[in-house]
C-alpha cells in the first residue's frame, strides 16, 4: 500500500500543542495542505473542496483497474486491465518495491481548483 500524502513540514511547539488539545493529528495537517483552499492566513478547507474532491473520487472509481502507460514523461498508451493483469502488476509492484514505495497523489495542488 502506498502514502498518498507529502512529506512533513515542521511543526511550531504552539502548532503541536493546538493539534493536541483540539484533536487534529500530522495526517489532517497533510490532508488541509493537500486539498485546500489557500487564504490569507493560511489553508482553508471548504465544502467547495469537498465536493470536488468528491467529484474526483467518483472519476477515481470509475477509472479502476485503468493502465496508463508512460515513457519519457509522455502518455503512451491508455486502457483498463484484466482483473489477471491488475494482479500481476500489483504483485510486481509489491515484490520490487517492497514496503519503501509511496503513491503520488492523483492531484496535485497545482490542478486543484474550484470554479
Amino acid at each position: 500500500m502506498h502514502s498518498s500524502l507529502s512529506s512533513p513540514r515542521k511543526l511550531t511547539r504552539h502548532a503541536v500543542a493546538r493539534m493536541s488539545q483540539r484533536g487534529y493529528t500530522t495526517h489532517d495537517i497533510e490532508l488541509i495542505r493537500l486539498f485546500g483552499s489557500p487564504v490569507r492566513d493560511g489553508v482553508l478547507v471548504t465544502r467547495a473542496d469537498i465536493d470536488a474532491l468528491t467529484r474526483d473520487l467518483q472519476r477515481l472509481k470509475r477509472i479502476e483497474g485503468t493502465l496508463l502507460v508512460e515513457a519519457e514523461g509522455m502518455a503512451v498508451t491508455i486502457y483498463r486491465t484484466s482483473r489477471t493483469r491488475r494482479r500481476r502488476l500489483q504483485y510486481e509492484e509489491h515484490r520490487t518495491l517492497g514496503s519503501t514505495s509511496t503513491r503520488v497523489s492523483f492531484r496535485s495542488t497545482e490542478a486543484h481548483s474550484h470554479g
